[in-house]
């Protein structure tokens, strides 16, 4: 688990940017808690999502 913090943030980040059409769509809060609570129900590829989370690891690194 070296790595395991930043495993979950960008696990995190991924899902949120593979979401992020829905999440803007959202017309209140209680909308886009709604949709945050049912996101990971839509993620049926994790192969995609290991990508996305590939794709910008360096944001992780700004955080750090």
């Amino acid at each position: 688990m070296i790595e395991g913090k930043d495993v979950i943030i960008r696990s995190a980040l991924a899902i949120l940017k593979m979401g992020q059409g829905g999440i803007i769509e959202c017309d209140n809060v209680g909308d886009l808690f709604d949709y945050l609570n049912a996101i990971t129900e839509r993620l049926w590829s994790p192969d995609k999502l290991i990508q996305v989370c590939r794709v910008r690891p360096t944001c992780i690194d700004a955080i750090s």
